[in-house]
């Protein structure tokens, strides 16, 4: 079985990187002006299973930064049924979040 019968693409921005799967029929975009992407995330128009993000290491206090990616990280956060976020060391701070905050929050390096 292939990737393609388990996973399909669905994008709101398109780029190199799904262009020809999008030409092919293999992978769908939703025009959207990137300052509505929050709004399908928060009024549940696109569901999400998983959010992929990047936060920084959590503090002596549990919390972890979103950093500068709070356009549409933090609606995909709160909205989506799991969240994985990818620890990166040099973030700035502009939005806490607590790494309990979602019943299934993971952290990898």
């Amino acid at each position: 079985m292939l990737m393609t019968d388990i996973f399909r693409t669905n994008s709101v921005m398109i780029g190199n990187n799904i262009r020809a799967a999008v030409d092919d029929g293999r992978a769908d975009v939703i025009p959207i002006f990137l300052s509505d992407v929050p709004l399908l995330f928060d009024h549940r128009l696109l569901k999400l299973d998983v959010a992929m993000v990047t936060v920084s290491p959590p503090d002596r206090h549990g919390f972890c930064t979103l950093a500068t990616n709070v356009d549409t990280a933090v609606s995909a956060v709160s909205s989506a049924a799991r969240v994985i976020g990818k620890l990166r060391q040099r973030h700035f701070v502009a939005f806490f979040i607590y790494e309990t905050s979602w019943p299934m929050f993971h952290l990898f390096t």
